[in-house]
This record gives C-alpha cells, structure tokens and sequence, in this order.
C-alpha cells in the first residue's frame, strides 16, 4: 500500500508559518513606517534649523541697516539740509552729507545705494550726485513712498530693461532690489524729507545660498513675490506653485515654522518674520527621504526574512517530534479503515472517524431502539387520548411502554394560548412556541406526577397523577401545577395559557373520554370565564339553564347597520356579547346563538355581490372560521372584521351615491327655480322625499342648510346682475323675487355690508 503524504504535518508547517510570520511582519512594518516618520521629522528639523540660522543672519543685517539709517536720520547735518537749496552755496554741505551716505556703503553690508530725498527743497542726492527731484526718473516712485503712512518701511524694486538713461544717470529702479525708505523728520506727522538704503538682489541671494545645496532657498514679501532665491531653486522654478501660495498666506505665524507640500516631489519648510513679514522657504526634494529610509528598509526586510527562516528551521523540528506518535496511531487506523474514503481525512480526523465508528457499532442498536419506542410511545398516547385505542388494549399496551404509573388519581390538563395574534409572534413561530410550551410543561411537572407531553391540534396535553387520596388534595396539587406552568409560559414567552382540567379518572382506559372533557372544559372557559383554568366538574349543574334570545338587541344592531352607524352597531353587538357571558350559556348553547346572529346579519348583506364574493372566497367557510375562535373578544371581533366593518361601508358607499343624486338634483331646483317662491317643502313635494330626510341630505352634501344655499345663490345672482346689466335696483329685487327694492337693499347689504348702489359703484371706480 503506497504511503500517503503527511497532510497533518504540511497544516502543523503551514500554520506555524503563518503564526510566526504575522507578529514579525507586524513588527517590522510598524517599525519601518515608525522610522520613516522619524527620518522626515528628522529632515524637517535639520532644514528648519538651517533655515531659521539663514534667516537670523539676514535679520541681523536689516536691523544693523536699519539702526545705521536710524542714526544718520537723527544726525545735525540730515536735519539741517532741510534748509538747504539747490545751489552752488550749499556745494560744501552737499559734499559732507554725500560723504555720509557713502560711508554707509563701506561697513560690508551689501549697500548699493544710499540715497535722500528733500521733498521742502526739491532735490535728490545719492551716490550718483545731487539732482533735481522733477528731473530725476525716480520722481513718481519717491513721491509715492511720501504718500504710504508708516515712518519706516521695506519695498521691492523691480528691474527696467527699457529705461531712458539721462546724462549717464542710471535710474535707482533699473536694479532689482528691495528698499529700506525712512520719512524724515522721523517723528513728523508731515515728511520734508526721505531717506534709503537700496540692497542688490543678487547680495540677497549670496546670503541665501548654501554650501551643500540640498535645499532651495526663498526669500518672499508679504505680498508672496519673490525677493531673492538660491541658485537651485531659480534653476528649477520660476514662480511660486499657486496651491503653495495660498496654503501658506494667512497660516505661517512669526516664530512657528511649518512644513508645507511645495509641488509633487518637493516639501518646503517656511518661517514668517515678525521684523517685516517677510517668508523664509527652504525647498527640499521628497527623493533626499526616500534616500535616507532607503538603508532602514533594507535593514528591516533583512531582519524580517532571517526570523521568518529561523520560525521555519525551528517548526520543521518541533512539528516532527511532535507528529511522531500520531503517525503511527495512523498507520494502524488506516488498516482497519476503508482504502476508498481514506482520502477524504487527515491523520486526526481519520483516528476519529475510526473511534468513533467503534462507538457507534457499540451503541447504534440501542440508541435506534431507544429512539424507535419513544416514538412509537408518543404515538400511542396520541391515539388514545382522541379515541383511536380499544380499551381492551390500552392497559397491556400502556405497560408495555410503561405508562401504567400506580396513581391513585389522575387527569387531562390541556393548555391553550389565549393571546397569540396580539403577541409578538408570527404565525410562523407558532410551532416553535408550541415546542417551547412543551418543554415547560415537561419540565415543571415531575415525571413521577405526568406522562409526556402530547400536542394535539393547537392544545399541549398532559396526563397529571398523585397518591393523593382525596380529591380536594388532588384539585389543590392540580392547581399549583397550573398555576406555576402559566407563570413560567407568561415570564419566558410572553404569551397567555388558558387550561382545562378533566375529571378524575383511576385508568388509562377512560383517557379519551377525560380529554373530551378537558377539552370542552378549556372551550367553555375560554368564551365565558375570565379566570386562566377551568375544571369539567365545574360545568356540570344540576339543570338546563334555559335565556331567551336577545331579540332586542339584535334588532338595535340591524337598526344601526341600516343607519351606517359603525359605532353603535359595535355597542350593540358588545351587549349581546355581555348578555351571553352573564348568562353562563354552555359552550354548544353559545355556538347556536352566534350561528342564529350570523344569519341574522348575512340575511340582509346578500345584496351586495362584492360582499358575497368576499365570504365566498375564503378556503373555509364562514361557520368553520366561527367555530375554531376561542375567546369571546376573539368572536366579537371577528364578527365586526369580518361582517359588520365591510358591511356597513358597502351600505355608506351606496348611500354616499344617493346623497350625491339627490344633493345635484335639488341644486338644479335651486338654480332653476330661484326667481319663486321656492322652500324646502316644495323641493321635498318634487323629489317625493321626506323634508327632513332632504334637509339632512343637503347638509351633508353640501356643508350649508337649504335656505343658506338658495340665499347665496340669489346673492351671487344679484353681484352678477348689478355688475353686468344696467337694470335697477327694484327691477334686480324683482327678478329675485323680493316683495319690494327696500326689502332687497336691507338684504343685501346685511350679506355684503354695503348698499347695492355703493356695490355697483365701487365696480366703476
């Protein structure tokens, strides 16, 4: 026999692999991504470190211009050249202040200009010579820097390529700068004066630039213009990408700095200056993270793929020692099986199937015989209690299912659930509920004490025995049982029990006729007591109570019906219900009533076709439907959904078409006959109706009485007659029948609250 392969121990490698692998992929992935987010903060940092030491620098050296422009701004001369004109005899003044524009140039700050503006005077002196403010090229930029509000303030100066040059003076706007302008007196609310300080753009960008260039630098206003850039950014852009720029404007706060996205490959970190507002931008490449992680990526899969080959060694050793034993349990197993379904187990399924095989050959027959005489017990218990047993066979075929319990009384309890449709049930449930009762019963009721439970119909019964001798001590233990199985249905199941209780019986023999009773017991209970239990005995009196038939009431509810009154038909038909229960009629003396009743109610409702086809086409017929319901309320309500609801709307129906009719046809009288004497009597003499009927009619066909309709109606003929004709006020009141105008005007103005006159006249206005 070929040797099949050890699947037990391809699953036991499978699974330790996967076992193994999961907590080290875990491990690794989380420590992969945990490093690459401390590599790119990290990155942030160093930029951000870099960035803030390039921005400190280039502060120190605005705030070093700054203080130095602030000086010569307070100087003796400076304050003094406010008196000076464009004049030969101020050459030697002109001279000293030139002077000290132009030591400004030697302190190495990157100056290119210095220049000062006497707006009282009228002329311009900067490192090229003094000029005449209208003749210099500048004069709209400086006159526009006289007009800004702030004292002291930096601008940007972009550069011409077209500019005239005039006498070899090049113009202060041709180099692309950024200016510091100062208004003088400092301190005036009106400036006679200007003085600046212009800074090269390219000795901006010097600045900027750094020795590595892994980063791009940026120098941005407030405006987000750029200023000046490092050699690797104005090689690579030309402007700023526009998501950039609205990302960053608002949001970048002096002395926080933040990382942005710049565009797809590249991150930015920015600085806000809180010295002039000015952005500080470090560009850095996305490929300068990934180069970093690279190394710590490697370094994980590594590691990752050495564990995983050391799980895998160490499982293969583990797994075969440990498969050892059960091979060889195998091996013998798969001698004893068969070759056919072998390949349908692994090792531990196919030892199973083999012990358990063993079991079941041991024990089969008597678990089947078992299961067979329970069956077959049920059955016999069912027959007979309907009936189906002889009695000269229930005693030996009861002991041969050992159902002949040495009771010295006993019998038949049958349940039945009182509120199913008002449940929570569906009546797809109802067999499953029944089983749940079932084991209820079986297990509060000792099997000393009962026989199992049988279901027949919709009812659970039971046969209940004691040794107790009397039967007050048997009634008393029968009804805690009771009581105690009811309080279990209605706490676990939510449902209500209703029970009948037979009469004592000493043998098996007399059990279908014990169920016959309980059964009629439970009938009677449930349509005429309002207690959950009732006992046979206690229905049975020592005489026929004989009631008369409630023919009045019944003639009160075809009253109601013929008048489409829903309500009181309801009233009345609950006074018979009332009537039947406080007489304590016997259950077949209630169905002979109700059946009279239901007669009594079709007779009249077989007119209707609709009606007819609508009972008809039930699968069982109206007195079936009838005589399964259990309850009293249960029968009142049927008959209202079943007969009186759908009766009474045939019969509204009808009449709503009658009122319909006859409302139109008095209408047309109306309209016809409004010029007579016409009255509600007369309309009644012409339709052959009683007039109280017609006026009740009307009312409810149109809303209004008669005469209300007949007046608004000449009121409405009278509006129509005064707007389109020109007849007269009395000839108006006679088409409408009026004794006299004066008879119409009080009328109509007690209608309108005006005079037919002031009516006609308001039209014309």
């Amino acid at each position: 026999m070929m040797r099949k392969p050890p699947r037990l121990l391809i699953r036991l490698m499978v699974i330790s692999i996967f076992v193994g692998a999961i907590p080290v992929l875990a491990l690794g992935s989380f420590s992969y991504y945990l490093f690459m987010d401390r590599v790119e903060d990290q990155v942030d940092q160093r930029n951000s470190q870099l960035l803030t030491e390039t921005q400190m620098r280039l502060e120190q050296l605005y705030t070093t211009i700054d203080f130095s422009l602030t000086q010569l701004a307070n100087s003796t001369l400076l304050q003094d050249s406010t008196e000076w004109d464009y004049s030969s005899h101020h050459f030697q003044s002109f001279n000293e202040l030139s002077s000290q524009l132009y030591r400004m140039q030697t302190m190495e700050m990157g100056i290119s200009n210095v220049f000062y503006v006497s707006f009282a005077k009228g002329w311009l002196l900067d490192n090229h010579g003094a000029f005449l403010l209208s003749e210099h090229a500048d004069r709209d930029l400086y006159v526009g820097y006289r007009e800004r509000n702030e004292k002291s303030f930096w601008v940007t100066q972009q550069e011409r390529t077209n500019t005239a040059v005039k006498e070899g003076v090049r113009s202060e706007s041709d180099i692309a700068a950024v200016t510091l302008v100062k208004r003088t007196p400092l301190h005036a609310m009106k400036p006679t004066g200007m003085l600046g300080v212009q800074i090269p753009r390219y000795e901006i960008e010097r600045r900027l630039s750094s020795d590595d260039n892994r980063d791009a630098r940026l120098l941005i206003d407030a405006d987000l213009h750029i200023l000046a850039a490092s050699e690797s950014f104005t090689s690579q852009w030309n402007q700023l990408p526009a998501e950039f720029a609205a990302l960053i404007k608002g949001t970048v706060q002096p002395g926080s700095p933040a990382t942005f996205k710049f565009d797809n490959s590249h991150l930015a970190v920015v600085s806000r200056s809180a010295y002039n507002n000015w952005y500080y931008v470090s560009v850095y490449s996305n490929a300068e993270i990934a180069k970093d992680a690279g190394s710590i990526r490697n370094t994980m899969f590594l590691t990752c793929f050495l564990v995983l080959l050391l799980t895998l060694l160490i499982a293969m050793a583990m797994n075969r020692r440990f498969y050892k034993p059960i091979r060889k349990l195998y091996d013998s197993a798969v001698r004893l099986s068969d070759s056919q379904t072998d390949n349908k187990y692994n090792e531990i399924e196919l030892i199973e199937a083999r012990l358990e095989s063993l079991m079941e050959t041991q024990h089969g027959k008597d678990e089947f015989i078992a299961g067979q005489v329970s069956q077959l017990r049920d059955l016999f218990l069912f027959k007979l209690l309907i009936g189906e047993v002889n009695p000269a066979e229930a005693e030996a075929r009861s002991a041969y299912y050992r159902l002949n319990a040495e009771w010295k009384q006993c019998c038949i309890v049958s349940l039945l659930i009182s509120n199913w449709k008002r449940s929570r049930y569906r009546e797809s449930d109802r067999d499953l509920m029944m089983m749940a009762v079932k084991n209820v019963m079986g297990e509060l009721i000792p099997a000393s004490n009962s026989l199992p439970v049988v279901t027949i119909g919709q009812c659970q019964v039971i046969v209940v025995g004691s040794m107790h001798e009397t039967s007050k001590q048997f009634r008393e233990y029968v009804e805690s049982l009771i009581v105690m199985i009811r309080a279990a249905v209605e706490r676990y199941l939510g449902l209500d029990a209703i029970f009948g209780i037979s009469r004592s019986i000493h043998s098996l023999k007399e059990a279908s006729r014990a169920y016959l009773e309980a059964t009629e017991a439970l009938k009677q209970k449930s349509v005429i007591i309002e207690q959950s239990f009732f006992f046979f005995e206690d229905l049975t009196p020592d005489r026929m109570v004989r009631i008369k038939y409630p023919a009045a009431l019944e003639k009160a509810l075809i009253e109601a019906i013929e008048e489409n009154d829903h309500e009181q038909a309801r009233e009345s038909l609950r006074l018979i219900s009332r009537y039947l229960l406080e007489a304590n009629v016997s259950y077949r003396e209630l169905q002979l009533y109700l059946v009279r009743l239901l007669v009594t109610l079709l007779t009249d409702s077989l007119d209707s076709e609709e009606f007819l086809f609508q009972l008809l086409n039930d699968q069982k017929t109206i007195f079936d439907q009838l005589f399964e319901l259990n309850s009293l309320d249960e029968i009142e309500s049927w008959i209202v959904g079943k007969v009186l609801t759908p009766f009474i709307q045939w019969r509204e129906e009808q009449s709503q078409k009658q009122y319909y009719i006859i409302t139109e046809q008095m209408r047309r009288i109306i309209h016809e006959q409004y010029k007579t004497d016409l009255t509600l009597e007369a309309c009644a003499e012409q339709l052959k109706y009683h007039p109280d009927y017609l006026r009740r009619v009307f009312r409810k066909g149109t809303g209004v009485s008669f005469s209300d309709y007949l007046a608004q109606h000449r009121l409405s003929i009278s509006k129509e007659l005064l707007e389109n004709t020109d007849w007269t006020i009395l000839d108006i009141a006679q088409q409408l029948n009026f004794q006299n105008s004066q008879n119409f005007i009080r009328y109509f103005k007690k209608m309108v609250g005006i005079t037919p006159g002031q009516y006609r006249q308001s039209l014309r206005e």
